[in-house]
C-alpha cells in the first residue's frame, strides 16, 4: 500500500465563489451536481445542459440574479476581475444565459441542447445575486463552472 494508491478527489472549488448560500449546480440530461470535484464536467455534444441557480435557505430568494457564460479561447486563463477574489465574468461583457428581475423560490433554469459545432469548446458560468444581504453588503457570487464539450 501507497499513497498512489490513493483516488483524492478535491473538495474545493477551482474559482471559488463568495460561499454563501447560493449554489449554481449544472449537469447533461437532468443529472445535475454542484460541489467539487463536479465544478468541471465533460459532456458530449448532442446532450441537453441545464444550469440552475438557487438558494437552498432563501437568503436570497427575491433577489436581482443572473447568470453569466463566456466561451474561452484556446490557452485562455480564468482570471478573478475587479480586484477580487470571487467573480470570474463580466456582467458587461459576457452572454447573460438567466437573469430575471428576481431569483425564485426553489431556483431557476435555463436548458439548451449542444450542438455538434460546439464540440472542442470550453465554456465557464458564474450565478450571482445582489443585496443587502450578501456578506458583503453588496453581492454573492457561486463558484465558477468550467463545460469541456466533447465528441
Amino acid at each position: 500500500f501507497s499513497t498512489s494508491d490513493l483516488d483524492i478527489q478535491r473538495t474545493f472549488a477551482l474559482y471559488p465563489g463568495t460561499n454563501e448560500d447560493l449554489i449554481l449546480s449544472t449537469g447533461a440530461n437532468g443529472n445535475l451536481s454542484s460541489t467539487p470535484p463536479a465544478d468541471v464536467k465533460y459532456v458530449a455534444a448532442g446532450n441537453q445542459w441545464t444550469v440552475d441557480l438557487n438558494s437552498p435557505a432563501d437568503t436570497f430568494t427575491g433577489s436581482p440574479m443572473l447568470v453569466l457564460a463566456r466561451s474561452l479561447q484556446p490557452g485562455e486563463s480564468i482570471q478573478p476581475l475587479f480586484n477580487t477574489t470571487d467573480v470570474y465574468l463580466h456582467p458587461n461583457q459576457d452572454t447573460r444565459i438567466l437573469q430575471s428581475n428576481t431569483l425564485s423560490a426553489g431556483g431557476d433554469q435555463v436548458h439548451f441542447n449542444l450542438p455538434p459545432t460546439a464540440v472542442g469548446m470550453t465554456v465557464i458560468f458564474q450565478g450571482a445575486s445582489f443585496g443587502a444581504q450578501a456578506i458583503n453588503g453588496t453581492y454573492a457570487s457561486t463558484d465558477v463552472h468550467i463545460l469541456h464539450i466533447t465528441l
